[in-house]
């Protein structure tokens, strides 16, 4: 039925859970509602390698009431999303640390007819997902957009963290949310406001053998 307030979408996905320990903190570009609680997200990495590639499995869980959604930028406006691929920000930190991240674009949003393009997928509250990404060795620098060409890290990396970016449910419009709630990952354009509401889950750091 059409005609359904969508605070009910939240209010028929919400499920009582145990709190789950939060690393959740807003992208630091955007200015965030300090006074705003951060949802209780967990994140666990695990990390090895084969041949000559990493492996990075993640167990993603919503601790928090509410739904939330995982975001991330898959392609430029006007292109074909590869969805068999999951594009990924490699970014070297300090002290031999690496930082993988999927989330959406930090810069600001252009017109709508030339934002480029995200992945939603909502995970429930008190459900999980779990994803395997797997990543070339040695590690290179890359921001996924514009064709960026992946440039070596040197000294290579001892030490992995990956990133999300995620944004609640309530936040969406609510034809997007009724897509994600009717169990579809949906590709569409982000909006400014949207984005400004995205927070970031880390991991745990774990050692590359």
């Amino acid at each position: 039925m059409r005609s359904f307030c969508f605070s009910s979408i939240a209010a028929l996905l919400t499920l009582c859970c145990s709190p789950a320990m939060s690393h959740s903190k807003p992208f630091r570009s955007f200015q965030m509602n300090e006074q705003a609680l951060a949802p209780k997200l967990d994140l666990q990495l695990s990390v090895r390698k084969e041949g000559n590639q990493v492996v990075l499995g993640y167990h993603f869980t919503n601790g928090d009431e509410q739904p939330v959604v995982l975001v991330n930028f898959v392609a430029e406006a006007g292109l074909t999303p590869e969805t068999d691929l999951q594009p990924v920000y490699v970014e070297p930190q300090a002290k031999g640390l690496v930082t993988v991240s999927q989330r959406a674009l930090e810069e600001p949003q252009p017109p709508l007819s030339i934002r480029p393009l995200h992945s939603y997928l909502l995970v429930p509250a008190a459900k999980s997902h779990d994803v395997e990404l797997r990543l070339a060795l040695p590690l290179a620098r890359r921001a996924p957009r514009l064709g960026e060409v992946a440039r070596a890290i040197s000294p290579a990396p001892t030490r992995l963290q990956l990133c999300l970016g995620t944004v609640p449910l309530a936040a969406l419009g609510t034809g997007l949310a009724q897509q994600l709630v009717a169990g579809e990952l949906k590709i569409a354009p982000i909006s400014p406001t949207l984005a400004q509401k995205q927070h970031r889950v880390c991991s745990n750091t774990v050692a590359i053998d």
